[in-house]
């Protein structure tokens, strides 16, 4: 089914940007860089010495380059040196007060409130040249009471000259504190921090468009900049963490936006039910649904499993999924968990029980498994095991945590939710609609009238029914699947400030464990200090987790994928505050 999607998905966005937007996609640009390395030492003064090695690739006649460079939140500029690196030698080219159109080897200044513009002149036709600039920046770094911080633009979006390849490489004074040191950048979300070595830091980005920002931003120890005069009297280190995590936040929630409105497209099939259309109207009719009464009744409706429900009910498996996984195999008594106070942190222990066998669905063995045999050393795992592993084989463990999201969707298809009867059925229909596509493409082209737009109507209902049919429910499971909404409307609802014996009911009733499924994450409104369960009872890890978010977001943090604790690991979209900025392009 997913490869039929992608195909008939793929041939309609070409289709669309080849034929009514033709001359974007064939467009040639006449100069692109193709390298831009960035050399950048921070001096304990507070100055950042740059050195910067452009490659920029000509396919037209050019007078030569610039270098456009904004000087806002800093003192200036300084240290300016300019050449061309040809056959691996460098030569240096001379500073004049004014050149014109034809001139080589020589370059000109021009100064404003806040840029420097450097023109270097250099013709060039045909050709790739790279060019070589040393400068630097006065005074960028800031020195707060608790900390210092470089935050640095090293493109602005002023820049109107695509680049293949960007890489930045950051030098700090010193190496002492290196926990204390935090590593961020933004820009475009494919960019990548590695760290070379104890005080450089590597942030690379590539296919990087007109009009883009890309700035780094690390704050350290105040005493690497002890010769800074540009001086905050505040602390700000907890406040640039909680702006940096902030950014995290946004990027991670619109991902998950953007991953269920994928899940959820089959909701959008109904805005053409009611198109006037022969086949459409004779399948709707033959398929429609007989009336299901739902009769309401407390408790969850059926017993899967967390994850299964969640798929069920979102078209998505979310991260409290995870945990309700964890609780739900300790209730069935397939782990144990026991809590363990360190020095640094709080580090929780799941401990196997049993092996997982054939009561267990197999996204469940699949998940015992990972926790204890791959992660964990056969009997116990703990959730420092979880972040060690996620870091240090972080490609493996996204791969596994995505194996077992597909075996949560693939248990549901097995429990009967969805018909697999009405395929074919979605598929003509796909393939169907991408033939009136292009035709209706074709017509409004060509023959400029509303038949066109008419028809592309048509394809897109008849695209979009087919995926209903692709991923229809079988009655049964939309059965199930309104039964659900019905315990999570009711759910919902539900007060949270319960009595030690109204959660002691709970142990006979897995409820809480599926509304944590399901993305229902209450805080309990009780006081932990009256409570007498066991720690033996699920239901006392429940509450316990519920009002203490470390063990749920090592979990789910780790299941995002780990990322080294001084360093993001990759570029966010937020940011933008940072000083410098300006780009490079030709004349």
């Amino acid at each position: 089914m997913k490869k039929y999607l992608n195909l008939v998905a793929l041939i309609l966005l070409t289709l669309v940007f080849v034929t009514v937007f033709p001359k974007n996609v064939l467009a040639k640009e006449s100069l692109t860089i193709s390298k831009w390395q960035v050399d950048a030492v921070l001096a304990r003064n507070g100055d950042l010495n740059i050195t910067e090695a452009i490659t920029f690739v000509f396919d037209d006649d050019f007078n030569g380059v610039f270098r456009e460079i904004i000087t806002k939140k800093t003192d200036g500029i300084e240290n300016i040196f300019i050449g061309e690196i040809k056959n691996g030698k460098f030569s240096e080219y001379q500073k004049v007060n004014k050149a014109k159109n034809g001139d080589r080897g020589v370059y000109v200044i021009d100064k404003t409130k806040d840029k420097i513009e450097i023109k270097i002149y250099s013709p060039a036709d045909d050709e790739k040249k790279t060019f070589r600039l040393s400068y630097t920046v006065k005074n960028v770094a800031i020195k707060y009471n608790d900390s210092g911080e470089l935050y640095y633009q090293f493109l602005g979006k002023e820049n109107e000259t695509p680049i293949d390849n960007f890489t930045i490489k950051i030098t700090l004074p010193d190496t002492d504190n290196e926990d204390f040191t935090r590593v961020f950048a933004h820009g475009p979300l494919n960019g990548v921090i590695n760290k070379l070595d104890a005080k450089t830091y590597e942030f690379s980005v590539t296919d990087i468009d007109k009009n883009v920002f890309i700035e780094c931003r690390i704050v350290f120890p105040r005493d690497f900049i002890n010769l800074s005069t540009n001086i905050k009297d505040y602390d700000n280190y907890d406040n640039i963490l909680k702006e940096e995590a902030e950014y995290e936040k946004q990027l991670i929630e619109k991902a998950k936006r953007k991953e269920k409105i994928g899940n959820i497209i089959s909701y959008i099939t109904y805005v053409g039910a009611f198109i006037g259309l022969g086949a459409l109207l004779f399948f709707l009719l033959i398929f429609k649904r007989k009336k299901i009464e739902i009769i309401e009744k407390s408790g969850i409706p059926d017993d899967p499993s967390p994850a299964v429900a969640s798929y069920l009910v979102n078209w998505y498996i979310n991260d409290k999924a995870i945990i309700a996984t964890i609780l739900d195999l300790f209730r069935k008594d397939y782990l144990k968990l026991t809590q363990k106070e360190t020095e640094l942190d709080e580090v929780y222990i799941m401990t196997k029980q049993r092996e997982a066998d054939e009561y267990l669905l197999s996204h469940e063995c699949y998940f015992h498994a990972l926790l204890f045999d791959k992660i964990g050393n056969g009997v116990e795992v703990s959730t420092k095991d979880l972040e060690v592993f996620s870091k240090e084989h972080n490609e493996d463990f996204i791969n596994s945590f995505s194996a077992w999201k597909e075996k949560v969707k693939e248990d549901a298809h097995r429990k009967g939710y969805y018909d697999h009867s009405k395929k074919r059925y979605g598929i003509v229909f796909l393939f169907y609609s991408l033939l009136i596509f292009i035709l209706s493409i074709i017509t409004l082209a060509y023959a400029e009238n509303s038949f066109g737009s008419i028809t592309l109507v048509i394809a897109i209902c008849m695209f979009i029914y087919g995926i209903s049919l692709l991923l229809r429910k079988s009655d049964y499971g939309l059965e199930q699947y309104k039964k659900w909404l019905y315990f999570k409307k009711s759910m919902n609802k539900k007060k949270t400030d319960f009595s030690i014996a109204e959660y002691t009911e709970y142990e006979q009733d897995v409820s809480l464990i599926y509304e944590l499924g399901l993305g229902l994450n209450k805080k309990v409104d009780l006081d932990t200090t009256d409570i007498t369960l066991s720690s033996n009872s699920w239901i006392f890890w429940y509450i316990l987790f519920m009002n203490n978010d470390r063990f749920s977001n090592t979990i789910t943090t780790s299941f995002q994928g780990g990322s080294d604790s001084s360093i993001s690991g990759g570029f966010t979209s937020g940011g933008g505050g940072g000083a410098g900025g300006g780009g490079a392009g030709g004349f």
